[in-house]
């Protein structure tokens, strides 16, 4: 069974078209994974409360919601396909935006527009279920949600191990003369060399010099 999924998986991925559509439902999804999992850190370096975290990782998954009722429920199939290309970039472009210093709920709303960017697929499902076979359609659909699970997971982890990426600082300039505050209390002095102790990924802490 194993060799059999195998193989299936290998014919999917070697059709051209196949792929592209894989991929074009993958890579946003994953980008943006991997930019919701700095939230937690960039919210303790823009000096938020540490409640305001949970409120913050709630605003994309309320969006995606919103988004997708929307545009499943409203659009046309063919209007939904002409989206694709603005809902992508919807996914991103707010993103950019929060690098430049905005107020709690103004970052939230960001986020949620963003989450509303995934009402993407919706204008890609009809033109991958018709471009692969029905008998292979079943196994189609398992590769399409073990890739875009696969990668988003790495992805995140990347995010928050990598040392470019797991200090705020190096992503988003703090205020001046204003100590970072984690989440969770964890912003205490360092003993050693008057810093401060620092997020760097979940349950592990460093000094921030």
């Amino acid at each position: 069974m194993f060799r059999q999924s195998w193989q299936g998986n290998l014919r999917l991925l070697s059709d051209r078209s196949i792929r592209r559509l894989l991929f074009a439902q993958w890579l946003p999804a994953m980008f943006v994974t991997g930019a919701e999992a700095l939230v937690i850190p960039y919210a303790a370096e823009r000096g938020f409360p540490a409640g305001t975290t949970g409120f913050l990782l709630a605003c994309v998954p309320v969006g995606m919601l919103s988004g997708n009722l929307a545009v499943g429920r409203l659009a046309r199939p063919s209007t939904r396909e002409r989206l694709v290309a603005p809902l992508i970039a919807l996914c991103g472009a707010p993103l950019l935006a929060m690098s430049l210093g905005l107020p709690l709920l103004a970052v939230g709303a960001l986020l949620a527009v963003t989450g509303c960017g995934f009402a993407y697929s919706l204008g890609l499902q009809r033109r991958f279920r018709d471009a692969v076979d029905e008998s292979m359609r079943g196994q189609a659909f398992g590769l399409l949600s073990t890739g875009l699970m696969t990668l988003q997971g790495t992805v995140q982890d990347f995010s928050v191990r990598s040392p470019s990426f797991c200090s705020p600082g190096s992503r988003w300039p703090a205020p001046a003369r204003r100590r970072w505050r984690p989440p969770f209390g964890v912003g205490t002095p360092c003993a050693e060399c008057n810093g401060t102790v620092q997020f760097c990924e979940p349950y592990r802490y460093i000094c921030g010099g």
